[in-house]
């Protein structure tokens, strides 16, 4: 397992850490991992888990901020056609047991929904998705500026400038090849990039008298794209990094909301995560 670290990072390898001890080792069946370069077995059950992050929200206001993660843990349990179905039932089983209505690491983990029970290519497969959700807390970080961004060139500009200079090709963070809209450079072919894109909502009208403001929600996608094979630390660990900087402040007239991971998976040749930066504009009229 590797080495925890972050915000997403560490949450997920709590959970896979839990899901080896608890199943792969305890129920003594073969475990896959995401973006993880194995050869299933073809004679025996095995299973493939994947941890789908979801949504994050802002609990607690003030000095020191809280937020909850929640997601999915889906243990898809495949068996060669013809043995019967007792081996994944009796991993569904210990799942349920291992994992439904408790906290372990500071992750609680909700009732398990069993799903499937279909012939999948050479095996016959049954699912388990178990609802899960994860704290963590931090000082609110300093503002840059007012929150007044009225200008929409410029707000875009800002974000796109926050983001360039933190984790940019010369990033203070992390250097990474990042792609715009409407970008003309080409992706590398086989090393981890980015793709950066800004969308923006419908304007509503919010206060009253000649305290109204017009306020834009928009959302800056972070798209991560990781060679296949290399595992989920790298993408884990970069995700842990953009949410860390862009929730919960404001920045030269944008106002950051609460980022939140998007485990997408496999699309062609790259593992794909996205980074979901929630931002705000308000227009004083």
């Amino acid at each position: 397992m590797p080495v925890a670290s972050g915000l997403y990072e560490e949450m997920h390898n709590r959970i896979r850490s839990r899901f080896n001890t608890q199943i792969a080792s305890g129920e003594s069946i073969a475990v896959a991992y995401p973006n993880e370069r194995e050869t299933p077995p073809t004679n025996t059950a095995w299973c493939e888990l994947m941890i789908d992050s979801e949504d994050t929200e802002l609990r607690a206001t003030g000095g020191q901020l809280s937020y909850r993660k929640s997601g999915t843990m889906r243990a898809l349990l495949r068996g060669p056609l013809g043995m019967g179905d007792s081996t994944l039932l009796r991993t569904v089983d210990a799942i349920r047991s291992k994992f439904n209505y408790i906290t372990a690491d500071s992750v609680f983990y909700g009732p398990s929904s069993v799903g499937g029970f279909r012939r999948g290519g050479q095996y016959w497969e049954i699912s388990i998705d178990t609802p899960f959700n994860s704290d963590d807390t931090e000082a609110r970080a300093a503002n840059v500026g007012s929150w007044s961004m009225p200008d929409r060139e410029a707000a875009h500009n800002a974000i796109r400038s926050r983001f360039n200079t933190l984790f940019g090709a010369s990033g203070s963070v992390s250097n990474n090849t990042v792609i715009y809209d409407n970008d003309p450079t080409k992706p590398p072919q086989d090393a981890q990039f980015m793709t950066f894109s800004i969308l923006e909502g419908s304007v509503e009208l919010v206060g009253a008298g000649n305290k109204s403001q017009a306020r834009t929600p928009g959302v800056a996608i972070a798209v991560i794209f990781t060679p296949l094979g290399t595992g989920t630390s790298a993408p884990l660990n970069l995700a842990d990094d953009i949410v860390g900087k862009f929730r919960s402040m404001i920045d030269n007239g944008v106002v950051y909301e609460t980022p939140y991971l998007q485990t997408v998976g496999r699309r062609g040749q790259w593992w794909q995560s996205n980074v979901n930066i929630r931002y705000r504009l308000e227009e004083q009229i």
